[in-house]
């Protein structure tokens, strides 16, 4: 199985653009249209990459961009 990417994008032209030029790359996409769905996603799968539309009109109660990062370092690294 190649890269696992998570793409969280509402805007359609945009995330069919860029799910299917990461599919041409090789990479495993799912498509998220909003940001409770994004947070859905994020929670119950694991992810290589994470996408993620900063401009999202609705996005899930405790930002889905907010969580995954509290367990990085400055870096990036996973802490633990």
């Amino acid at each position: 199985m190649g890269i696992r990417v998570l793409l969280v994008e509402d805007e359609r032209e945009i995330g069919d653009f860029v799910a299917r030029g990461l599919r041409e790359e090789g990479f495993a996409v799912e498509w998220a249209a909003d940001g409770d769905a994004g947070w859905h996603h994020l929670t119950t799968a694991g992810w290589d990459v994470v996408l993620l539309d900063w401009w999202l009109p609705r996005p899930a109660p405790a930002g889905p961009a907010e969580a995954p990062t509290a367990s990085l370092d400055g870096a990036g690294a996973r802490r633990g």
